[in-house]
C-alpha cells in the first residue's frame, strides 16, 4: 500500500512525497523517494529558483520582476531534469562557504544567487540566515 501527501502552499505544483508502507526487514531504512519539478533552464546545486507559469522552475533573480525564489534546488541540473527542492520553511543543505548566522539576500544582479550584502534600494528579498557554513534556514519573504 502507498501513501501519498502533498505539501499545500501558496506555490502551484509541489511535488509529490510517496511512501511505501510495506514491512521492512530487521535493519532497513525507510526512506521517502522525492520528486521534483522540471527544470526549464540549466540549474545548479543551491541555485534560488521559483516555479514558472510553465509548471518548471528557473532561477530567482530581485530585480522587481516577481521572479523571487520560494525554493532551493538541492542538485544539478539540465534543460528537462528533473531537479528536487528544499521548500521555505526548511533547512536547505545545498550550500558551502555559508557565514554562520549572516542573513542572505537574493541577488538583484546574478539569477540564482545569495549575497550576505543587503542591496540599497530597489527589490529586498531575504531568504534567510546560515545555521552553519552548509546549511541555509530557508525562511524567504520581502523586506
Amino acid at each position: 500500500m502507498k501513501m501519498t501527501y502533498r505539501w499545500r502552499h501558496s506555490v502551484p505544483s509541489y511535488p509529490t512525497f510517496e511512501w511505501s508502507k510495506t514491512k521492512p526487514q530487521p535493519g532497513a531504512v525507510i526512506v521517502a523517494e522525492k520528486k521534483g519539478f522540471e527544470a526549464e533552464e540549466a540549474i545548479s546545486e543551491g541555485d534560488m529558483v521559483y516555479v514558472s507559469g510553465a509548471d518548471m522552475i528557473r532561477k530567482a533573480i530581485a530585480d522587481g520582476t516577481g521572479k523571487v525564489a520560494w525554493m532551493v534546488a538541492e542538485e544539478s541540473g539540465s534543460i528537462g531534469d528533473i531537479i528536487p527542492v528544499c521548500r521555505a520553511g526548511g533547512v536547505c543543505k545545498s550550500f558551502s562557504g555559508l557565514t554562520p548566522g549572516a542573513i542572505y539576500y537574493l541577488s538583484q544582479s546574478n539569477a540564482g544567487e545569495i549575497t550576505t550584502t543587503e542591496p540599497g534600494s530597489g527589490e529586498i528579498f531575504v531568504v534567510g540566515a546560515a545555521a552553519a557554513a552548509g546549511r541555509l534556514i530557508f525562511s524567504p519573504y520581502h523586506k
